[in-house]
């Protein structure tokens, strides 16, 4: 209803109506299906466009995954995402996704996975630029003996703005360590990533990178309380406007209760 409030979830759209369906199917050992759609509309008191505009919007995505033991792990995946209105002036638009993750252990307890996605974005009102991105990303996680895991990552960004025949890039890359000083009691967490980005758009070019470390000891002090110390840094570069460069440091002190 247009008035109604959930006090609960204050994201919720009080002006919305809709349905979501999903469907799984699993015709043989290790292979699934999945699909999902999702469809709402607002101004439900169908007031006239010159005060409200009627939109619409539908999702339908789709994937297919193959696990088999002993063999590495394939989900393929598909998409739709429509907006538009009611007189399609103000709103007309829709993305067409698709991705592909392999995965697979390579020994007991190393895992590498390898994922693609693609994303064709097209407003059909004229309002904004088309967009055509592309990702991909590899991520790795090991553990090592009984007190040393490890995870890392490795992702690209490629953004291309079929308007100004611009490319946004950006290029991340994450590790995290986890040490179990004695196990049990006392571990440490170190965290570092790396994060660089460059858009030629001829309005706004742009050429950043950031850097973020932090270290964290984690004591337990009895089945249910944990007490968490740490200090972080973040470094912040933009070549294209040094006045925005900044180093920021910070101490962290903070206790988990488990009930």
């Amino acid at each position: 209803q247009p008035d109604f409030i959930a006090p609960g979830s204050p994201r919720i759209n009080s002006d919305r109506r809709g349905y979501r369906g999903t469907a799984s199917v699993i015709p043989a050992r290790g292979l699934r299906f999945n699909y999902d759609r999702r469809y709402f509309r607002d101004n439900l008191d169908d007031l006239p466009a010159e005060e409200m505009e009627t939109t619409y919007r539908q999702a339908d995505t789709g994937s297919v995954s193959l696990v088999l033991p002993g063999w590495p792990s394939f989900t393929l995946r598909g998409g739709r995402n429509a907006a538009w209105s009611k007189t399609e002036e103000t709103t007309d638009n829709e993305t067409l996704t698709g991705g592909l993750t392999v995965g697979h252990n390579l020994v007991q307890g190393h895992f590498l996975s390898l994922s693609y996605f693609i994303s064709d974005y097209q407003d059909n009102t004229g309002l904004s630029a088309d967009l055509y991105t592309w990702i991909y990303s590899l991520n790795y996680s090991g553990r090592f003996g009984e007190k040393l895991n490890l995870n890392s990552g490795f992702s690209y960004n490629n953004t291309e703005n079929m308007e100004h025949k611009s490319e946004s890039e950006s290029l991340s890359i994450s590790m995290g360590v986890t040490y179990r000083l004695i196990p049990g009691k006392l571990n440490t967490v170190l965290y570092n990533s790396l994060s660089m980005r460059k858009d030629d758009h001829p309005l706004s070019p742009s050429e950043t990178s950031s850097v973020n470390s932090s270290v964290e000891f984690n004591l337990r002090m009895n089945r249910n309380f944990t007490l968490a110390a740490g200090t972080n840094y973040i470094g912040y570069r933009d070549k294209k406007e040094g006045d925005n460069n900044y180093d920021a440091y910070g101490l962290t002190v903070r206790g988990l209760y488990n009930f």
